[in-house]
């Protein structure tokens, strides 16, 4: 069975829409009929009502690595009892803050730890992991340099006109 014939579509856009609040740095951020808010911490001018967007990253490819060794163990017959994973990063704060470019702006690097319960040996377990981890969306696109395109500008609200 090919992946169209199970309905999937070998290239989808995925889309989410992050939208300034009236105060402060927090944004609210939708996706499908999924709704987070995002703000910095007090000690980086925030009011902490929220995931910081680099702590966003981070949990979303800690979670996009749970997901993909929960749905690819079966198929490599490794039972998983429990699954957690824990993700850091560093960032140097300057690259933002001096708006140069040097440092970088980003994280530096980032690593992560896997917690399992599974009744299969730690080695059998990282050659599992060794074996899927490339078909993590999140990693895939942070490791691979995808290219990041600003498609247009668009003036909204009372100021709007026609040029």
């Amino acid at each position: 069975m090919t992946q169209e014939d199970k309905g999937i579509m070998a290239m989808t856009t995925f889309s989410a829409v992050a939208r300034k609040q009236k105060d402060g740095f927090l944004v609210k951020a939708q996706s499908r009929s999924f709704t987070i808010h995002l703000d910095e911490p007090r000690e980086f001018g925030g009011q902490d009502r929220g995931i910081s967007p680099g702590e966003l990253l981070l949990t979303a490819l800690g979670g996009c690595m749970c997901m993909v060794l929960t749905a690819l163990s079966r198929q490599h017959r490794i039972v998983i009892r429990d699954l957690w994973i824990e993700v850091e990063g560093d960032m140097d704060l300057l690259g933002y803050l001096n708006g140069t470019g040097e440092p970088r702006s980003g994280f530096q690097q980032i690593r992560y730890r896997i917690h399992v319960d599974t009744p299969a040996s730690l080695e059998s377990f990282r050659q599992f992991h060794d074996a899927v981890k490339h078909r993590c969306p999140a990693g895939d696109t942070l490791l691979n340099g995808t290219p990041i395109v600003m498609i247009d500008i668009v003036q909204a609200g009372s100021n709007a006109h026609a040029d």
